[in-house]
């Protein structure tokens, strides 16, 4: 950088950066009919619920069965999905995020070893601070994680936030951030 301002650029990983989101399909629906769970309404709620953005714990729990139950499921889901697989890149937002010349940051509520081996293995590991929410077996909010980026990176001219919810977009704009879809830019960048 050039020690003037800069833009700040936040994107989600799965789903944005990368297109992860038929592995973690995958993994949700061995887990439940590891559990029984394998018919048609938990699978359909899995993925409304899963396309909201929402973390494992939260999304099995909305299962209406057993809390306990729901934990496991959440657990063996998340177990399932650290087997590193190869993925695609989404190579749209990645020219986006470097036409910008800014600072990148990824946010992911996943494990680091996940989320780390993930973007090594996408070959775009180095083009990113990555912040990571989970600490424990409770995932921070992305509200703080937004926050905790914006704090780091003060001296920017602009700040941007990539993701693919409407949670996402009413997010940004309670950061004060700008918001654009990683659907917004695919579509773009196709037409």
């Amino acid at each position: 950088m050039d020690g003037g301002a800069s833009s700040l650029v936040i994107s989600d990983v799965g789903g944005t950066i990368l297109n992860t989101d038929d592995l973690h399909l995958a993994a949700w629906r061995s887990a439940l009919a590891h559990y029984g769970y394998d018919r048609e309404p938990h699978l359909s709620a899995i993925e409304l619920s899963f396309a909201a953005g929402n973390d494992s714990f939260s999304t099995a729990r909305s299962l209406n069965m057993p809390q306990t139950t729901a934990m496991q499921i959440a657990k063996r889901k998340r177990e399932l999905a650290q087997v590193v697989q190869p993925v695609d890149i989404n190579v749209d937002v990645m020219e986006f995020i470097a036409s910008r010349g800014t600072i990148a940051c990824a946010i992911s509520h996943s494990e680091e070893s996940w989320t780390q081996a993930m973007l090594l293995e996408a070959g775009v590991y180095d083009h990113f601070a990555l912040v990571l929410g989970r600490t424990t077996n409770t995932p921070a909010s992305k509200e703080l994680m937004l926050r905790d980026c914006l704090e780091a990176f003060p001296d920017r001219e602009e700040a941007i936030y990539i993701g693919n919810t409407a949670s996402d977009r009413t997010l940004a704009r309670q950061c004060g951030l700008a918001f654009i879809s990683a659907q917004s830019i695919q579509n773009r960048s196709h037409r």
